[in-house]
């Protein structure tokens, strides 16, 4: 890739490509130039590729997601039997019951989304990061205009625009021209 540096707008310092503002005065770039649809094109089956990874990344823990659940329901109906002695109302001991489920629900809810992004994580650090920026030297396109390209294409909710730098696109996109 052209190796070339971007002078920031605000304070006129030198910036790489693979960053997405300004190390000195935390400015947002704005690029100068615009993609081509060919340069777009060539760029989103790559995005699709790393989408992919990043889903097999999360994958992995699926089967300890469906265990807590299991877990959780288990320790309900256990929770069930082992009140059931000490309360005399058959109405209080399904409260308590639900109580205790609710309270197992939101422990595996929370358990799962941890475990969700400590395993997308890992997928970025062992490679997925290193692959995009190796990408981008290769079709020489900068980080912000990838990130840019890839918020475009994905729907909402891939793994993937969790390692955009979303916030500072979105000023690029709406930034007046100075």
């Amino acid at each position: 890739m052209n190796t070339e540096l971007l002078t920031c707008r605000s304070c006129g310092a030198a910036i790489g490509y693979k960053d997405t503002h300004c190390p000195f005065c935390s400015s947002p770039i704005r690029p100068k130039r615009k993609l081509s649809a060919e340069q777009k094109a060539e760029l989103k089956p790559f995005i699709q590729t790393v989408e992919e990874r990043l889903t097999t990344a999360k994958t992995r823990y699926d089967g300890w997601v469906w265990a807590g659940f299991m877990v959780g329901i288990l320790l309900t109906i256990a929770g069930y039997f082992l009140l059931r002695p000490w309360v005399e109302s058959g109405f209080t001991l399904v409260v308590f019951t639900s109580l205790i489920g609710f309270g197992l629900f939101i422990c595996v809810g929370a358990l799962v989304t941890y475990f969700e992004n400590r395993a997308l994580q890992q997928g970025y650090a062992a490679g997925i990061g290193t692959d995009i920026d190796a990408h981008l030297e290769v079709v020489q396109v900068y980080r912000h205009e990838f990130d840019l390209v890839a918020s475009e294409q994905l729907p909402p909710k891939a793994f993937l625009k969790r390692f955009l730098f979303l916030q500072e696109t979105s000023v690029l996109q709406t930034a007046p021209k100075q």
